[in-house]
């Protein structure tokens, strides 16, 4: 189901923003960067996104081809694999709408406490790089739950108390969801 909504059409341009800096990100850091299509070791199948980027996911897989559907089917019949199973032939199916956490992993990543990125990248001077220019998860996850919460008024959904996140989903769930009509189970980050 298409939704045209305020909250969409926010999150699509805080997504749009984000993906500029990701450029300049990349200017910056080019030489550095082992990250290209066909390595695809950091799409795990075990982090949680937000509600509104749950939407934009089913929207997008659900404008998929029917044999990329037909294999994403088939990925998720494994819920134990290590891999997302929106991988179709080494590549991310719904590359465009990716969830924003698979936007910048890869990069320098910091949660306030520690910095990360991908071990196959930066494997020299990474104090002096991470300095630079550095994504900061935590207010990113900040602004998708602002953005959900505006989403699932905009609803109708229940009204969430003061400081609890929105429902946020694993994306192997999600997608048995999709794929087989089965309830959904939220999962709230800890």
């Amino acid at each position: 189901m298409k939704v045209s909504s305020e909250s969409i059409g926010l999150y699509l341009g805080f997504r749009d923003k984000l993906d500029q800096l990701i450029a300049e990100a990349w200017e910056l850091y080019k030489s550095q960067m082992q990250c290209k299509r066909g390595c695809f070791s950091c799409c795990e199948n075990n982090f949680h996104i937000s509600l509104i980027e749950a939407h934009v996911l089913r929207e997008a897989v659900a404008g998929l081809p029917a044999d990329t559907r037909e294999q994403i089917r088939v990925n998720i019949q494994d819920p134990n694999a290590p891999l997302c199973p929106l991988l179709v032939d080494g590549a991310c199916s719904i590359y465009e709408s990716r969830p924003i956490l698979c936007r910048i992993f890869g990069f320098p990543v910091s949660d306030g406490q520690s910095i990360a990125t991908c071990e196959l990248n930066f494997t020299e001077a990474r104090d002096d790089l991470f300095s630079a220019k550095c994504f900061n998860k935590t207010a990113l996850t900040e602004n998708t739950q602002l953005l959900s919460r505006l989403y699932l008024h905009e609803m109708g959904g229940p009204e969430l108390p003061e400081g609890e996140p929105s429902p946020m989903f694993l994306i192997q769930t999600l997608l048995e969801h999709e794929f087989n009509q089965a309830p959904v189970n939220q999962e709230t980050e800890n």
